[in-house]
């Protein structure tokens, strides 16, 4: 996702760079200025928002599409006096000249979620399952487990329960507080396996915890690394 977000990113300030830079006509002003403010509002949102998506740019599709839309008319406008042709209203422009981009929105929504799992995360995606399948092979039904990974679904494979309330550190721990609650449940609960993707940080804490009461498990993996109680 972080690809698909960049390559809606860039579009997105590609289209206020074209409609703020180029001529318009002064009934088109009102629109190019709707679609700058609401432009920047998301895209400064999205950077400053603690969970990151490519799905937090949708909302700027109309904007941008506006600001595509009054670029275009100010092309046709700049010809106009060597074509006879009349000049196509900012309307007209928006609905014929960008209809393919929610159709190109939607279609990466669906698209992404499979490329990423299979395709751009396929090696991570195999040695997480080979990490469920070690953890359901040596622990009990009752044991409990932690996945410092990107995603919780390991709870789901394994059929074991949390140690935490905070499943996911990359996607729930987004304050300080939670960050001091994550460790604290681990300490007292103390899993029977933890998980850690080397993709994510660890908290100062955990990788005491880690030192001073887990063994490293060989596992064969390289994105992961798996940690049994001592």
């Amino acid at each position: 996702m972080l690809y698909g977000g960049l390559f809606l990113g860039l579009g997105f300030v590609t289209a206020l760079i074209m409609g703020v830079s180029s001529s318009a006509e002064k009934d088109e002003w009102p629109f190019r200025l709707l679609g700058s403010l609401g432009l920047l509002v998301i895209l400064v949102l999205s950077i400053f928002s603690p969970i990151q998506g490519a799905f937090q740019l949708l909302p700027a599709i109309p904007f941008a599409m506006i600001l595509f839309a009054t670029w275009f008319s100010g092309r046709f406008t700049e010809g106009r006096h060597i074509r006879s042709k009349r000049t196509p209203s900012v309307w007209k422009n928006y609905v014929a000249g960008n209809f393919f981009l929610p159709v190109l929105a939607i279609a990466f929504l669906v698209v992404m979620p499979f490329a990423q799992r299979y395709a751009l995360s396929g090696a991570e995606t195999a040695e997480r399952e080979v990490i469920s399948g070690y953890i359901r092979d040596e622990s009990k039904t009752d044991d409990k487990i932690y996945a410092w990974d990107n995603t919780a679904s390991l709870y789901l494979s394994t059929s074991r329960l949390s140690a935490s309330s905070i499943l996911s550190p990359k996607l729930y721990v987004d304050t300080a507080e939670n960050k001091i609650r994550l460790e604290n449940q681990l300490d007292a609960s103390l899993p029977r396996y933890i998980a850690v993707n080397e993709k994510v940080p660890l908290l100062p804490n955990v990788k005491k915890l880690l030192s001073s009461s887990y063994k490293k498990i060989d596992v064969k993996t390289s994105h992961f690394k798996l940690y049994e109680l001592k």
